[in-house]
């Protein structure tokens, strides 16, 4: 079963040439500024500091430089949100969960209006872009940015006849969209990579980062009401937060993927931005050693394989998770940063 919120993940990457259009949004101003040259986003977020890499850091030197600049922001639970949608068209999801449309989507998208927090979004359509500059006009310029970007230009979208090429070998398990969909196993891994330039742009401005999809808070949606997302007093500095949504089986990585297997909910993820950075290390490189095992599914069953005792050896992840276990929450960790003081 999936219960993913969201078609996710953009990527902006000036150090490396990818061109993009970012949207500062402006409080009741149709007209929000915008560009398309490399090195902009500095100048277009005032409260954000700059920081130029070399092209051969290391992730010790990222990690570090993330680091210094953490510890020169306020000492509080706020938390910088990172949403993005790929509109894929509509998916057919496998546990009697229907159809999710664009359409769905976009009503979903409605209560990031509502959110009362540092908030980026990534898109790959103009009419995504202009739906979130409507709803976030009422905030100050610093609290949204959003970035207009080409999704052939991201890495997990480069994997897309990698991972198509597997979907269709003999007897590959059929879990609809999971393995069915190349482009959605693409996006749901973008999530990672987005989040690793977010942070390492220096995009956030608070002491903690989130990941959010677009469809966490759908129950919220038409309560005109304000949220406010703060990290969980309990949450572990040294961990990245997760709600549990069934409890951990030892199992094989072919046994996850054949058995559309789930033990973390992959609609939200929370830490602070020099453990999320290394976390998403974590993932990615256990991307490729999946791909190069002939077997691919989507993030949660990624997740759920990186975790396994008996592979660690293999993966060798540096961050653990910290699992809130509400079985069959999917979203806990969403309303546990909503309800957090």
């Amino acid at each position: 079963m999936r219960r993913h919120a969201c078609l996710l993940g953009l990527f902006l990457l000036s150090a490396c040439g990818v061109l993009y259009t970012i949207y500062h949004v402006k409080p009741q101003d149709s007209h929000s500024q915008q560009g398309a040259a490399l090195f902009q986003v500095p100048q277009l977020i005032s409260t954000t500091k700059t920081v130029t890499l070399s092209a051969n850091a290391t992730e010790s030197d990222v990690i570090n430089n993330v680091r210094s600049y953490t510890s020169g922001l306020p000492k509080t639970n706020e938390v910088t949100v990172v949403t993005a949608y790929f509109n894929l068209g509509q998916l057919d999801k496998a546990g009697g969960e229907g159809r999710y449309t664009p359409n769905l989507y976009k009503k979903w998208m409605t209560i990031f209006g509502d959110l009362d927090n540092r908030l980026i979004v990534f898109a790959d359509a103009q009419d995504t872009v202009d739906l979130f500059k409507r709803i976030r006009a009422r905030y100050p310029p610093e609290r949204t940015t959003i970035f207009l970007v080409k999704r052939q230009e991201l890495w997990a979208f480069r994997l897309e006849k990698e991972i198509a090429a597997i979907y269709s070998q003999p007897n590959y398990p059929k879990h609809p969209p999971n393995t069915i969909n190349p482009l959605y196993s693409c996006a749901m891994h973008a999530k990672f990579e987005l989040v690793q330039r977010v942070i390492r742009e220096r995009l956030y401005t608070t002491p903690f980062i989130a990941w959010l999809d677009i469809g966490l808070f759908r129950g919220e949606v038409g309560k005109n009401q304000t949220i406010h997302l703060t990290a969980p007093t309990d949450l572990d500095r040294t961990k990245v937060g997760y709600s549990e949504v069934n409890k951990f089986e030892s199992m094989s990585a072919r046994d996850v993927i054949a058995r559309n297997k789930v033990w973390v909910g992959g609609a939200s993820f929370v830490g602070t931005p020099d453990v999320v950075y290394e976390y998403c290390s974590d993932y990615r490189r256990a991307v490729r050693l999946l791909l190069d095992m002939k077997l691919m599914s989507t993030d949660q069953q990624v997740i759920y394989v990186l975790n396994q005792p008996s592979l660690q050896k293999v993966f060798q992840p540096k961050v653990k998770l910290q699992a809130y276990k509400k079985h069959g929450n999917w979203f806990y960790i969403g309303y546990a940063m909503k309800a957090a003081p």
